[in-house]
């Protein structure tokens, strides 16, 4: 959770820097995400995020033992 205006100014560094971030932006939820209506699509988002790192681990685990057996 962070505020707006630090999530779009690091949003546009990032792209500045050829890094494509994914941003979602909830507005008048703030920090109560949890008991709001829009709280499936913020839990959806964060877990297409950590299946995104976990699918790019093993990948990357891949990658260092593809020619061992």
């Amino acid at each position: 959770m962070a505020e707006a205006d630090d999530v779009r100014e690091l949003a546009e560094e990032l792209t500045s820097l050829s890094i494509a971030p994914k941003v979602l932006l909830l507005p008048d939820v703030g920090h109560y995400v949890a008991s709001s209506r829009r709280a499936g699509t913020a839990l959806e988002a964060e877990l297409a995020h950590y299946r995104s790192v976990v699918a790019g681990a093993g990948n990357d685990q891949q990658g260092l033992h593809g020619g061992q057996r």
